[in-house]
């Protein structure tokens, strides 16, 4: 393996993976709730942005709007 770039220093980028509610009730269905709960943040809000980077009309989704 060789490796090709790789980052000096280590820091939290305020990212993360956003499991979509369709995905999260599956989880829920298999018995991972608690885990989810435990480790998971929920989302605050859902926003998108168009390939300008511009937002579209009207306001961000909640996480509440999410489940």
């Amino acid at each position: 393996m060789r490796v090709v770039e790789v980052a000096r220093e280590l820091w939290a980028l305020g990212v993360g993976i956003n499991i979509l509610p369709h995905a999260t009730r599956e989880l829920v269905e298999l018995g991972l709730a608690d885990e989810l709960a435990a480790t998971g943040i929920p989302t605050e809000a859902l926003i998108s942005h168009d390939r300008f980077g511009s937002r579209p009309p009207g306001p961000p989704s909640s996480g509440a709007d999410l489940w």
